[in-house]
């Protein structure tokens, strides 16, 4: 962004978080590949400042790639994972990003061997919210929609629409980022601001 003359930095880092959900839609309804959508939140977020060159997007789209293989666990994420398998409880992810970019961060994470399924959506053809995305994980685990929760950070992808799905449980992991709007979350939605206090929330006491 500083490749820009006059560019408010602060500034376009928030028109550049800003763009994230309306620009994914294009992914989804596969107007545009990752690529695409790397170079189009970059460029709009700088728009009122200038036009950035091929160089640079480029880079940026390099950049965001290599730091795949630099993906950190949240605090948490392996004790919790630990935790539900040792309870029993059958473990999948469901992303809107492709299969291959999903292994790459599964990987960078460590926590393939706690996953007993991994679905990617968009390859399905039924991204999240729309509810076919969540039976297909119900699919995978060889269990009913009411018989599975789920825990993310997107209000309605992650708690509200697997709940209209018919999922049993849905909680939202609130990281204080202000990103989403909580008020889309139904009277059945939990919500935690910690990978922790996820146990307490599905009812899975000491």
């Amino acid at each position: 962004m500083g490749t820009l003359p006059g560019v408010d930095v602060a500034a376009a880092h928030a028109r550049f978080l800003a763009l994230r959900e309306p620009l994914y839609e294009r992914i989804l309804t596969g107007e545009w590949g990752v690529d695409d959508y790397r170079r189009g939140q970059l460029s709009q977020a700088v728009a009122p400042w200038g036009v950035l060159g091929e160089d640079a997007l480029a880079a940026h789209c390099t950049l965001r790639d290599a730091a795949i293989a630099e993906t950190v666990a949240m605090e948490g994420a392996h004790a919790l994972l630990e935790l539900l398998r040792a309870r029993g409880l059958r473990l999948a992810v469901l992303t809107n990003g492709s299969h291959g970019l999903l292994e790459r961060k599964l990987e960078a994470l460590g926590i393939e061997e706690h996953l007993d399924a991994v679905v990617s959506a968009v390859d399905a053809g039924h991204p999240k919210p729309q509810p076919a995305a969540y039976t297909a994980v119900a699919d995978a685990l060889g269990l009913p929609a009411s018989g599975l929760a789920m825990v993310g950070d997107h209000p309605e992808w992650d708690v509200a629409a697997p709940l209209r799905a018919g999922y049993a449980a849905g909680v939202w992991l609130d990281r204080g980022h202000g990103h989403h709007d909580p008020s889309v979350l139904p009277p059945a939605a939990a919500t935690v601001a910690t990978l922790a206090a996820v146990p307490a929330a599905l009812g899975l006491t000491a």
